[in-house]
């Protein structure tokens, strides 16, 4: 009788049989260990980094929100400054330079108020839209800048708009900015 042959020749000898066992008792353990491990550790570090990213853009949106709602507070109180209509409309129809000035002077004195209660605000200006000019700026402002190329975040509704990111429009820094235009009566606070 010939016994039947499986295809995998197997070694005569103990001392082989030996090894080979010895070899797999040892190879498959330290597998099996080495991959669960692998797993694990992949999944770890996988739902960390989800989580952590997830975590960094919350924080982001809060911030940005918390920012754009700054700047929506800072914009209300320059549009809803007493009498910026009859000041712009008095300047406006000022010809004499010193009343100018006094007019001018007295918007000033507001804008520094609502500038020291928003530190992160930087130039602030009503923008008058059918010139495309600006009127009391608090800084310098680039005339090859143009407020309308600016790309738009949101309008969440009719007489505010978010703008940015884009240049600022103070000429002497290239930072970028958020900023707002609310429509006031007379012009546009930005």
């Amino acid at each position: 009788m010939n016994p039947i042959r499986t295809g995998i020749p197997l070694p005569h000898s103990l001392k082989s049989r030996l090894i080979i066992v010895l070899l797999l008792a040892s190879f498959i353990p330290v597998s099996l260990i080495g991959g669960i491990s692998y797993y694990t550790i992949y999944n770890l570090l996988a739902n960390k980094l989800e989580k952590g990213v997830q975590s960094n853009l919350e924080q982001e949106k809060q911030n940005l929100d918390i920012t754009l709602s700054n700047l929506d507070y800072a914009s209300q109180q320059l549009a809803l400054f007493g009498d910026i209509r009859n000041h712009y409309n008095a300047f406006i129809s000022q010809s004499d330079p010193l009343e100018r000035g006094a007019i001018e002077k007295d918007v000033y004195k507001f804008t520094t108020i609502v500038n020291y209660t928003n530190p992160d605000l930087g130039l602030m200006t009503y923008f008058l839209p059918d010139d495309d000019t600006f009127l009391f700026s608090n800084m310098n402002v680039n005339p090859d800048l143009h407020i309308r190329q600016f790309p738009h975040i949101a309008t969440p509704y009719a007489g505010l708009e978010f703008l940015g990111p884009h240049r600022t429009l103070y000429p002497y820094s290239d930072n970028r900015v958020l900023s707002v235009l609310r429509t006031v009566g007379g012009g546009t606070a930005g």
